[in-house]
């Protein structure tokens, strides 16, 4: 694995575990933090053994972060809410970018 391709990896991890941050501390989705939380554990044990090619390691997660986003009903389509409507755009903002970064890192 490059150095690149390692770095690539840790943003993921990084990114990953924002998603899952925003997700738990505004009582999110379980099954999309249960998800999460295999990608955070399956991309820590990667980082710490490379015991895979940096290609299967973003296709196994592409496939597992992909069970999250059906073209409808998915995560697709999910926000986060509150009371503060300020704060609601602010935090659905963040979700967003942290989103599309992660699928352009993967590919999707």
């Amino acid at each position: 694995m490059t150095r690149r391709e390692r770095e690539k990896l840790i943003r993921l991890l990084v990114l990953f575990e924002g998603m899952k941050t925003l997700l738990d501390d505004h009582d999110g989705i379980a099954s999309a933090r249960g998800v999460f939380s295999q990608i955070i554990a399956y991309l820590k044990a990667v980082l710490s053994d490379e015991p895979e090619a940096y290609e299967g390691v973003i296709t196994s997660i592409a496939k597992k972060y992909s069970e999250l986003f059906f073209p409808k009903f998915g995560l697709s389509e999910f926000y986060i809410y509150t009371a503060d409507g300020k704060t609601m755009r602010e935090l659905n903002l963040d979700y967003e970018k942290m989103r599309k970064e992660i699928e352009k890192i993967l590919r999707i």
